[in-house]
């Protein structure tokens, strides 16, 4: 699960979920720091340049190369980070913004990183944090979902129409079709019957007609 480090997340990673931390977040918490925190982000950065070479996650030879890339260019610099952390935490003052930035990634070093592990990771969690801000932003004008049941169903309404669009799917289009055939399936429908209605498999289904047409 890709999420920043806060402990609202430790039951799910104590029932098991892996943590993919964000290093976004990190490399904030050293800008904060000033000058001291200087090393550190431009290392950072450096795991970035590396990222903006790799391509998409989007085909097996492509994660694969993915993890290749960041074994063997990535792992050096969090070596090297993680050598200066441990060199810093020792002057750095504990209630300093430094202090603080050093102990947030040195605490999950982990979980820092697991995205060189698998190539379908991601170094940060941005995209999910993008889709949430549209939420974030429209709660001043929406206020109240009603209920806490009704909340349930908006984070799933809002999970389909952002997968939607970062799959780049006409969202509109896509529940036009579905939802009468989610209907149709009754109360208690099996994950197979729902697959096929799921926004990437109807996004193949898409353009498999475009190319019978």
């Amino acid at each position: 699960m890709h999420a920043d480090c806060l402990a609202q997340y430790n039951g799910l990673f104590a029932a098991g979920a892996k943590h993919v931390a964000c290093w976004s977040h990190a490399r904030r918490k050293f800008l904060g720091a000033g000058d001291p925190g200087a090393k550190a982000v431009e290392r950072i950065n450096r795991l970035y340049h590396i990222e903006h070479t790799l391509p998409a996650p989007d085909s097996p030879e492509h994660i694969v190369a993915r993890r290749a890339t960041r074994q063997a260019r990535a792992l050096p610099i969090l070596n090297d980070l993680k050598a200066w952390l441990d060199a810093a935490l020792g002057t750095a003052l504990p209630k300093s913004a430094l202090g603080a930035a050093i102990r947030y990634v040195a605490n999950h070093w982990a979980a820092f990183v697991r995205y060189t592990e698998d190539g379908r990771l991601s170094i940060d969690n941005n995209l999910s944090e993008r889709t949430l801000r549209l939420i974030a932003v429209g709660r001043s004008n929406w206020k109240f979902v009603g209920s806490a049941k009704a909340g349930a169903h908006a984070a799933v309404h809002f999970s389909v129409v952002g997968t939607c669009r970062h799959l780049g799917l006409d969202a509109t289009a896509y529940l036009r079709e579905v939802l009468p055939a989610l209907h149709a399936l009754g109360e208690k429908p099996t994950a197979d019957q729902l697959a096929p209605l799921l926004p990437d498999v109807w996004a193949k289904r898409q353009q498999s007609r475009l190319l019978v047409a």
